[in-house]
């Protein structure tokens, strides 16, 4: 999320932690 807002402050690490999990399951996929 791009928002500079609270709210976009807040989500933005679950926006983090989303990434991370989708890149875990493709590397997971590589291997």
């Amino acid at each position: 999320s791009g928002t500079t807002s609270a709210v976009g402050i807040l989500l933005r690490p679950v926006d983090v932690a989303q990434r991370g999990a989708v890149i875990k399951k493709q590397v997971k996929k590589i291997q």
